[in-house]
């Protein structure tokens, strides 16, 4: 598997795959070492805080995947982001993987402003446990995971989507909101489409340090 970009979240906003470094830039907030499920730190992210980052663009892939370790609780409103990309002048157009009043979502919206993919999960996975979230899209094909276990799926037909900004835990816009108030640890990228065997070996390698070096639920 070829991971691209991987934000740990270990005391700062770093990309540790130096190759292609995208370091995010921190606002408002800290990182937590009581938290963290896994060996490290994980960061907090509450109202009026970001993890910006340069453009990621995941879309310049024909398949790539997403994968995070989050906690936060299915309190609040219409879309708490995990991650997207966006327009720093406009709300279009719009890629955001996101907590939909405790729905898991994946949303896309083009440059022309149409929605081309807006499917939610029928139960709510946030339960202010960490958990292991996975967004894998195969050139439209869409599968979105928690644990291992299948959330979203579903297809759409691929367009111009020319986003120029990026960030974790905030959707970054003409303004930063949708914030996550929730924890995250180990966010990547990946430039193909990650079989569920290949994401469970990800949470299992993850949690492989956790056993290493003690547990912190």
């Amino acid at each position: 598997m070829s991971i691209v970009h991987e934000w740990r979240f270990n005391g700062n906003a770093l990309d540790s795959v130096r190759t292609n470094s995208m370091d995010g830039t921190v606002s408002g907030t800290s990182y937590s070492s009581t938290v963290t499920k896994l060996y490290g730190q994980s960061i907090y992210i509450p109202n009026f805080t970001s993890v910006t980052l340069p453009h990621t663009n995941v879309m310049q892939y024909t398949n790539f995947s997403i994968t995070m370790w989050v906690k936060t609780n299915t309190e609040g409103g219409l879309d708490k982001t995990l991650f997207m990309e966006g327009s720093a002048a406009d709300t279009t157009p719009f890629i955001d993987f996101n907590h939909n009043f405790g729905n898991l979502r994946y949303f896309i919206r083009r440059n022309t402003g149409a929605v081309i993919f807006n499917t939610s999960s029928a139960d709510t996975p946030f339960d202010n446990t960490w958990r292991f979230y996975s967004l894998v899209d195969a050139n439209g094909v869409v599968n979105a995971y928690v644990d291992g276990v299948s959330k979203i799926s579903g297809s759409y037909s691929r367009a111009a989507v020319g986003t120029s900004v990026a960030a974790i835990g905030a959707a970054y816009r003409t303004s930063i909101n949708k914030w996550l108030n929730g924890y995250t640890q180990n966010v990547r990228i990946y430039d193909e489409a990650l079989s569920l065997p290949q994401l469970n070996a990800i949470q299992q390698a993850d949690l492989a340090n956790t056993a290493a070096f003690g547990s912190n639920w």
